[in-house]
């Protein structure tokens, strides 16, 4: 990860409360950038994340059938924090600390791969693509509930070209991005899933996704 962008996404989500939604119920961004997410993993704990990624043989971007995002919770000097690790079948980097207390970072480390791949297939400026998805963020986005295996969960859902003037330019499949994140509080740091999808008309052009796999406990 750029850590230009690492910074500039964890500002994102230190400034997430400052979108201010008003009214008892939380927006689907407030369920989203939670800084208590990490609440109840333990010091120590590794979460991982299948990460894969696919794209039409038209779109220029390399697939991921089996990589891995890592989340350790560790603590150095009493102050906890946050890393992640990219798998890629041998092939290992370790991404930019954050506190603890910004919540899961699996959050940051999608946003960046979903930008990223997004730029990279488009030939679209990545810091356009990061400020649309945030004003995305800014209007709340769409709260459903829904039933797992064996818990419930809270799907949150965004367009982040829906209406924007310059979506034209990126193609018609990635004019119709979506952004899906499903939470829920029986899940060990929150995110069950986060996906990046673009399809029209029932074709998939471009997918996206982490997926919660498991929690690993401190070695003893």
């Amino acid at each position: 990860m750029n850590l230009k962008f690492a910074v500039l996404f964890a500002a994102i989500i230190a400034f997430g409360p400052s979108f201010g939604f008003a009214g008892d119920t939380k927006s689907g961004t407030e369920i989203l950038f939670d800084t208590g997410s990490l609440d109840g993993v333990k010091t120590g704990e590794t979460l991982r994340y299948e990460h894969s990624r696919n794209a039409d043989d038209n779109i220029p971007i390399q697939p991921l059938a089996d990589g891995e995002m890592r989340v350790l919770v560790a603590e150095e000097d009493t102050e906890s924090y946050t890393e992640v690790t990219l798998v890629n079948g041998k092939f290992k980097r370790k991404l930019h600390r954050f506190p603890a207390t910004q919540g899961n970072p699996i959050f940051v480390a999608f946003l960046e791969a979903s930008v990223s791949s997004i730029a990279f297939a488009t030939k679209g400026s990545p810091f356009y693509i990061r400020n649309r998805i945030k004003d995305a963020f800014g209007k709340g986005g769409e709260v459903t509930e829904i039933d797992l295996t064996d818990s419930s969960a809270k799907q949150i859902t965004y367009h982040p070209f829906k209406g924007d003037r310059n979506a034209a330019k990126i193609g018609r499949a990635f004019e119709a991005l979506k952004m899906t994140f499903v939470l829920s509080d029986d899940t060990q740091g929150k995110f069950v899933s986060l996906t990046t999808e673009a399809t029209v008309d029932g074709t998939e052009y471009f997918k996206e996704e982490v997926r919660y796999r498991d929690a690993k406990p401190s070695k003893k």
